[in-house]
């Protein structure tokens, strides 16, 4: 009888270990992910770790038919921009946009997530059972930092593929395809690990600890 409980905790402890698939990155490729019955529309929670030495980078694009949110490096920061233009175009764009404090491309891991019109289930009670809805970016290596807004984004129609280190046009010659390690990729609010890319461009997997593999 003892061992019963032993063993559902040690069961436990291994689980909670398994991590997403570690991908190396060499600046000339990306991967898309394209999951069935996936909604990103409104709201998306990511969470994810890299390491880099290089100062510029997308680590994370998605985007609609006009709009697009964007995880990438600019200047050795960490930027993440939401934008959604209205259809008369200049004059009528929104969006938010977040910028890390320090830079991140000192080759150490750090895990960053970022969301849009997330509920805050902290937060105090507003009318009924309505909370405050959140868009921010948080970062950690050993202290963390954190940029939030309460503030609900309206309008925006992102839908997926969703691109990780790229954004699969190369239009832009300063902000460029990903250099470096991602690993761990996921979608919070839908419970999702990003494991198998529906599109490889000719990205391989690093060196990863107790990542799953193919049934």
């Amino acid at each position: 009888m003892i061992l019963l409980p032993i063993f559902l905790y040690l069961l436990t402890v291994g689980v909670s270990a398994i991590k997403g698939p570690c991908f190396s990155f060499g600046g000339t490729a990306h991967i898309e992910f394209e999951p069935e019955n996936f909604n990103i529309s409104y709201s998306a929670h990511y969470k994810l770790e890299f390491r880099t030495v290089q100062e510029n980078g997308i680590l994370l694009y998605a985007r609609g038919t006009h709009d697009y949110e964007v995880l990438y490096l600019f200047g050795g920061k960490l930027h993440y921009l939401i934008v959604n233009p209205t259809p008369w175009g200049a004059g009528g764009t929104s969006g938010d946009y977040f910028q890390s404090d320090e830079k991140v491309n000192n080759n150490t891991y750090f895990t960053v997530e970022i969301f849009r019109n997330r509920h805050n289930e902290n937060s105090p009670q507003l009318t009924g059972n309505a909370r405050l809805i959140q868009t921010g970016m948080t970062i950690k290596a050993t202290q963390e930092e954190k940029h939030v807004h309460n503030i609900e984004l309206r309008g925006l129609q992102i839908i997926t593929p969703v691109y990780i280190g790229g954004d699969g046009a190369k239009t832009d010659t300063v902000i460029q395809e990903f250099e470096g390690e991602i690993r761990d990729i996921r979608e919070k609010r839908n419970d999702l690990v990003f494991e198998y890319p529906s599109l490889n461009g000719g990205v391989p997997r690093c060196v990863a600890t107790n990542h799953r593999r193919p049934q």
